[in-house]
């Protein structure tokens, strides 16, 4: 999924807001919104991020944000590839 650099550029600053309100951790650089953006929609990657939300809660917020965003690219991955299997 290629996404252009128009939607790139509006949906970049929502996503990282949202990592801001959700996870305690630092949010990643814009490059790694704009390789989850280029890959996966918004909604997915919102998604994950809520996903990882819980995921630190449940660990008391003892998760780094290297581990946050292995967890949210897992999540996009997964909730992607599901996505995928039920158009074809």
């Amino acid at each position: 999924m290629m996404t252009d650099i128009a939607t790139l550029n509006k949906n970049i600053g929502p996503a990282r807001d949202f990592w801001r309100l959700m996870l305690p951790t630092p949010a990643p650089e814009v490059r790694q919104f704009v390789i989850w953006l280029n890959d996966h929609t918004l909604d997915t990657l919102c998604y994950a991020i809520g996903q990882a939300s819980k995921k630190c809660a449940h660990l008391n917020n003892a998760m780094t944000e290297l581990h946050a965003r292995r967890f949210v690219s897992t999540v996009c991955r997964r909730v992607t590839a599901e996505k995928q299997k039920k158009v074809a």
